[in-house]
């Protein structure tokens, strides 16, 4: 009888990495990540305590926090927001200009006035800030709830606050110079600022609150202040209205796919109609999930014209645009820049029998504001096709690096391509993709121990495509990642398994015999007995707790526990 080899998973440790750069380095023979830069995006805020797009707020807080969390009753407007953001770029707070931003407002049934998610570019979670109001003056007192997040399990209130400028001097950790750059301070002497109304509910700093204060978010448990917040704002009344779908029309899912400037394509799942000859699609900005996007259907061609109104983010509180964009590639020596400029429209070649809408030239950016190109995600060549859920046999995965069990780094590797595509290219659903992990010619697959939804640990041959932990890099992306603490092996196989339906499909084995695979099975006829940590660090003299003990025997058959010393 075959037995399975259980895998001992050592800790993955990753950076997300995030770039402004114009240009896209051509990959490599290990490639953490396959991400496409195109010119001119909007800045991504680095913050040094809270990452804006990975902090949860739908939790409630558990400590007694004073805080506006349900809209206010009253007339709810849109105000287009100008002044100066700061933004913790690269650790070091950050100035900037900008006059493209949007905050929603509510002119108060009790009289006052409320903003929603005051301080820009941070994860607010759609918290309110009051503003008492008495005649034309709009007075926020301080220190004020600005939000409340929930960051990796652990809870931060964060307070609107008055900063004063400051100068930090700091030594080069190269050089052991000194230098100096601008920051802010708390200033706990300001208690208050204030705006003016005008006539058409337009707000203006007071003359009375400097312009040189800062609002900046100041986190409650040791008063550490994250890098972000806003100076010397104006709000004005926006008119516009974003983009919706008609009332009573249904959507359904549609494929939205792009290319890279490598050619490389992308795919993924939006919703979608077609009503009145016009193709409306939600969700095809990632950093706006609820925007629509919509094309004018004209015989066999679809017309998107540029500038539609989509809403406001909520990570950097941006008046966002769907824009035409043409472009051009310059390649010089394998680095590659795409260059975009300002275009009427996109224009679509319309299958309908397929349901599909692809355009060949042109690209839509989602822009900060509808001025000059400045933009949060970039579609070259986007194409958007109907969806039917089917079993289909699933693309075969690509094997892209691997290591083999090293003593010394105490740990292996193995890094593929596991492509959410059948294996004629078509876009396929994540949610019932999987993939098996064999070794050798075994013809049964390897187990493998996760961590289900309700935390408790599963047992499980098929790895689902999204799972991703501090041992498998998953989650979103094709790219895989399998980090591993075990040899005896001479050969490791992927395959593909695609669930739809109650059927299910499988892709070919794909073994990895040509990025140097070694088997380091020890056949010296005796027993070896290792431990590791649960960081998957070897220990020679275990002490009490708890540890994974790995045993190969003589004939090479290698069995894993996890044990309690005490």
């Amino acid at each position: 009888m075959l037995m399975k080899k259980m895998f001992l998973l050592s800790v993955l440790l990753f950076s997300a990495l995030s770039s402004t750069a114009q240009e896209q380095r051509p990959y490599g023979t290990v490639t953490p990540a396959k991400n496409s830069y195109c010119a001119k995006r909007f800045p991504a805020a680095k913050a040094s305590v809270v990452a804006p797009a990975t902090a949860r707020h739908n939790k409630a807080p558990k400590r007694d926090v004073d805080i506006i969390s349900e809209q206010p009753a009253g007339k709810l407007m849109l105000m287009k927001r100008s002044g100066i953001d700061v933004i913790p770029l690269y650790g070091t707070p950050t100035p900037a200009a900008y006059n493209n931003k949007g905050t929603y407002v509510v002119m108060g049934d009790d009289g006052n006035v409320y903003f929603k998610s005051y301080v820009t570019d941070m994860a607010n979670g759609g918290t309110w800030v009051k503003g008492v109001k008495n005649g034309d003056l709009v007075t926020i007192s301080l220190p004020q709830v600005s939000c409340h997040l929930w960051y990796y399990g652990k809870e931060f209130t964060y307070y609107l606050y008055a900063m004063k400028k400051t100068t930090v001097t700091a030594t080069d950790e190269w050089t052991g110079e000194e230098y100096t750059y601008q920051s802010w301070a708390p200033d706990s002497s300001v208690t208050s600022i204030s705006y003016r109304m005008g006539a058409d509910s337009s707000l203006t700093l007071d003359s009375a609150t400097p312009d040189s204060l800062l609002l900046g978010g100041v986190l409650d448990e040791d008063g550490t202040w994250p890098g972000y917040g806003d100076m010397n704002c104006t709000f004005e009344p926006f008119y516009e209205t974003p983009n919706s779908l008609p009332k009573g029309v249904e959507t359904t899912d549609f494929v939205l796919g792009n290319y890279s400037a490598y050619g490389e394509k992308t795919q993924r799942l939006v919703s979608g109609a077609i009503a009145n000859d016009t193709l409306y699609i939600k969700g095809f900005a990632n950093i706006l999930p609820q925007g629509v996007m919509k094309a004018k259907i004209e015989g066999n061609k679809a017309v998107m014209p540029t500038g539609q109104f989509l809403g406001v983010d909520s990570v950097y509180s941006t008046l966002c645009y769907a824009k035409a964009s043409s472009y051009e590639l310059d390649n010089d020596g394998g680095w590659i820049t795409v260059y975009n400029y300002d275009a009427p429209e996109v224009t679509f070649d319309y299958n309908a029998d397929k349901g599909l809408f692809a355009a060949d030239t042109n690209a839509i950016l989602v822009n900060a504001g509808n001025d000059e190109i400045l933009f949060h995600e970039c579609y070259l060549k986007p194409f958007f096709r109907r969806y039917v859920e089917q079993p289909v046999v699933p693309a075969q995965p690509v094997w892209t690096s691997f290591m083999a069990y090293n003593d010394t780094y105490q740990y292996g590797y193995a890094c593929f391509d596991l492509k959410h595509e059948d294996e004629e290219g078509n876009y396929i659903n994540p949610a019932n993709l999987y993939y098996r992990i064999y070794l050798d010619d075994d013809s049964e697959p390897c187990d493998f121990t996760l961590a289900s939804e309700s935390g408790d640990s599963v047992t499980v041959t098929d790895i689902p495509y999204n799972y991703s932990d501090d041992n498998i890099l998953g989650g979103g992306n094709d790219y895989h990642v399998i980090y591993y603490n075990m040899s005896g092996f001479e050969k490791m196989g992927i395959q593909s398994v695609y669930k739809s339906q109650g059927v299910e499909k499988t892709s070919d084995i794909v073994y990895n015999t040509t990025l140097g695979l070694k088997s380091v099975e020890d056949k010296s006829g005796s027993q070896s007995v290792t431990y590791y940590n649960l960081s998957g660090i070897r220990v020679t003299a275990p002490a009490s707790g708890i540890y994974i003990k790995r045993t190969q025997k003589a004939d090479g058959t290698v069995s894993i526990q996890k044990v309690l010393r005490r």
